[in-house]
């Protein structure tokens, strides 16, 4: 996944990741959250943004959480204004596995086909 943060900024900003697979339950407790990693502007763009963060799995959720306090502290210029995110894109990764079994499904059901007729 990659967010693209709102750089240049004079503030200081981070935000954690996190996903699920139960929004009801996370309305309840937040046991169901995974921490995925945290993205941040790279103190305004002085220093290199981090930007990308690996997701593994199948997650029916993304919530992303102010931290910018937590990464720069407060007596740098991390503020508690919230983070500011231009746009988040997620890129599947594709199962070639899953496509070689499909397709071999397919082909099974065409012979046994060809065989009845």
């Amino acid at each position: 996944m990659v967010v693209e943060v709102t750089n240049p900024s004079n503030h200081w900003e981070a935000a954690d990741i996190y996903v699920g697979t139960d929004f009801a339950d996370l309305v309840d407790n937040f046991l169901t959250l995974s921490s995925v990693g945290r993205v941040n502007n790279g103190k305004g763009g002085t220093e290199t943004a981090t930007n990308t963060v690996t997701i593994t799995g199948v997650y029916n959720f993304i919530l992303f959480e102010d931290a910018s306090i937590a990464e720069y502290g407060s007596t740098g210029n991390g503020t508690e204004d919230g983070f500011d995110l231009d746009s988040f894109t997620v890129t599947p990764v594709p199962l070639p596995a899953g496509a070689l079994l499909l397709g071999a499904a397919l082909v099974g059901l065409g012979a046994t086909r060809r065989r009845a007729l």
